[in-house]
């Protein structure tokens, strides 16, 4: 079982990615229609559905941990 301090570092660097990553999907769609090259273009065109994936795990594990912890550490 994890200790209260593990899961409240845990449930933050969680939140962090979230925001990390939520922050990074407009680059990605600006980039796969204004990139410059096809290459560029290619590779952010693939890189949005795996954000997108990674964003919902990772909300998902989140709101897991906060169900571990009995707490909401987020708010």
């Amino acid at each position: 079982m994890l200790n209260s301090t593990k899961i409240k570092t845990r449930a933050k660097s969680l939140l962090q990615e979230i925001a990390r990553l939520e922050r990074n999907l407009p680059r990605l769609k600006a980039e796969t229609r204004y990139g410059k090259s096809a290459k560029e273009r290619r590779i952010a065109s693939e890189s949005i559905p795996r954000t997108e994936t990674l964003i919902k795990e990772r909300k998902k594990d989140y709101a897991n941990l906060n169900k571990l912890g009995g707490y909401n550490y987020g708010s």
